[in-house]
């Protein structure tokens, strides 16, 4: 799996996936599930990139998937960030893509980084996919 994906050291990863997206040159998209505040708990270091990226007016886009009521109450949290509906949680897949050519992501108990586009591209569509599915539904319960 080498050429599709590398496995990281559980002990590195939060420091891996801040130095990478320190350098995001234009566009971070970040997934999050409404239970992330319980399971990952990355420390003060990766927020403040964050901020340092919208200083930069870097475009921060964030998947949400959990309950539309949640969303609606976390979409509201975070200025300069555009916010995606993603559907339910139990549809979340923990991801990160910077500028498109880089990603980290999930894999069973395993976190990956991979710099092959083709696996980047399933990841966005899948998220752009889900986003459109959760759009709709939440139409037409209106």
């Amino acid at each position: 799996m080498s050429e599709l994906y590398e496995v990281l050291d559980s002990a590195k990863v939060l420091d891996t996936v801040i130095d990478a997206v320190s350098k995001t040159q234009e566009s971070l998209t970040v997934v999050e599930g409404e239970t992330d505040n319980h399971a990952v708990h990355p420390d003060d270091r990766y927020f403040k990139t964050l901020q340092n990226l919208l200083a930069q007016k870097k475009q921060i886009t964030r998947y949400y998937f959990g309950s539309p009521e949640s969303f609606a109450q976390k979409s509201q949290q975070s200025e300069g960030i555009i916010w995606r509906y993603a559907g339910p949680l139990e549809q979340y897949q923990r991801a990160i893509i910077i500028d498109n050519h880089t990603a980290f992501f999930k894999i069973g108990q395993e976190f990956a980084k991979t710099h092959y586009i083709p696996l980047i591209a399933l990841l966005k569509n899948y998220l752009h996919t889900n986003n459109l599915k959760a759009l709709d539904a939440m139409d037409n319960h209106k």
